[in-house]
């Protein structure tokens, strides 16, 4: 536990999440310090000598020179996930993590039990909420976790695991001892909700001694998912009428109601699923050009996103646009769901590798340079297909900021073709 005692704090990157935590250390008149190699006013030389830990955010990356240098001096180096937990009150906690589905998830945790707070890689930071006398639901990233040592959550929910962010920890087994970091303290009358299909889940759970709840399609045990209905814990739940596409919702909303009487065995208000939406850039629904429907998925940065979006539509055909940073993933598992894709046009860094891979597949492919010169010709290539779906598989930064504002860019150009 990080003692003011043993120096002030450096805020490594100045974030969102550090500067929520500025605010609060300027509030207790707590010293600390900020660094920022992309803020000119923040970046300057710093004797590390004079600070008890570091605060690192999610975008530093591992190879750092503060990071390497803290390292090198034996200080502490912490998340702000870490800072919270250690430095303010002791609340229930609901934690998500995994490498897809958890902000769907815990929006989901959000809209079933409005009265918590919402913090973390959800958007909103976690010391906003500092003085707040409500419990929590929380959104894990592995960069918050990486860098816990003490945090304890209550609840904990792991959605799924697959190789992500391999630039950022190296290997998979490096990102997922950080994801595993959520289960370090977790004790006996703790609870783990987590996807009882995922292979690697189950084998890398065994040893964490706590209450473990599978989610599954294939094993009764725990919550079972049967068709559009969710049975858990002596309860029956109709998913039929939610407004969210594709099996992989239904495993969060099997992860959220497992989370949710967790939390309060006695919650009966199933019907609060009914009035949910999807959220942005995750099979958003745009319009329609003609009979085509055109649905925003700027949210899959990763193969398993696109796959599992791919697998919404397995009924119809699809043209496909796909494409964007290149990172070290494996297209391969794409395969199992290319049976409704009539064509893909691809653009950005990844999309040569996805090319070979779709045309070695048989599927007919166009490579543009970038996605707005793609969506320049985007017309001539809507034929008779059912579904114009935008899910990159890859990550933005290439062409955008974010995700949001891919996804926003992809929305705002097919405004001038959508007929409704």
């Amino acid at each position: 536990m990080f003692s003011f005692e043993e120096g002030k704090l450096l805020l490594l990157g100045f974030g969102k999440s550090n500067r929520s935590l500025a605010r609060y250390l300027e509030e207790k008149g707590l010293p600390f310090a900020v660094y920022d190699d992309a803020i000119p006013e923040k970046r300057r030389d710093v004797d590390l000598r004079e600070f008890g830990a570091v605060v690192k955010t999610g975008g530093i990356r591992n190879d750092h020179f503060l990071v390497q240098k803290a390292k090198e001096l034996n200080k502490k180096i912490v998340s702000d996930l870490e800072m919270f937990y250690a430095m303010t009150r002791k609340r229930r906690l609901i934690t998500v993590t995994g490498t897809n589905g958890k902000t769907t998830t815990v929006k989901l945790i959000k809209h079933l039990l409005p009265e918590l707070d919402l913090a973390g890689n959800v958007g909103e930071p976690l010391f906003d909420f500092a003085e707040s006398e409500k419990d929590m639901v929380l959104e894990a990233s592995s960069f918050m976790l990486e860098y816990t040592e003490d945090f304890r959550s209550q609840i904990n929910v792991i959605l799924n695991l697959s190789p992500n962010h391999m630039d950022h920890h190296g290997s998979f087994a490096a990102y997922a001892e950080a994801k595993l970091r959520l289960l370090k303290n977790a004790g006996p009358e703790d609870f783990l909700i987590y996807n009882g299909d995922d292979c690697v889940l189950q084998e890398i759970l065994k040893p964490f001694n706590l209450r473990k709840i599978p989610f599954s399609r294939t094993n009764p045990d725990g919550i079972f998912i049967s068709g559009s209905i969710i049975r858990l814990f002596g309860k029956t739940v109709d998913t039929g009428n939610l407004k969210l596409l594709g099996k992989h919702n239904q495993e969060n909303v099997a992860a959220a109601l497992g989370a949710v009487l967790c939390y309060d065995p006695n919650f009966t208000r199933f019907e609060r699923l009914e009035s949910f939406v999807s959220l942005p850039h995750r099979l958003e629904f745009v319009g329609k050009i003609g009979k085509t429907l055109v649905y925003n998925d700027s949210k899959a940065t990763n193969y398993l996103a696109l796959k599992t979006s791919l697998a919404a539509f397995s009924n119809k055909k699809v043209l496909l646009v796909a494409g964007g940073e290149k990172r070290e993933e494996d297209p391969a598992p794409l395969e199992e769901v290319l049976g409704c894709v009539d064509a893909v046009l691809l653009n950005g860094g990844s999309g040569k590798e996805l090319q070979r891979f779709f045309r070695e597949k048989g599927k007919r492919t166009v490579l543009f340079p970038d996605l707005r010169s793609l969506l320049d010709e985007i017309k001539e290539y809507i034929k008779d297909q059912d579904v114009l779906l935008f899910s990159p598989g890859a990550v933005s930064h290439d062409q955008f900021k974010n995700f949001e504002e891919r996804g926003d860019f992809f929305k705002e150009r097919m405004k001038i073709f959508l007929t409704e």
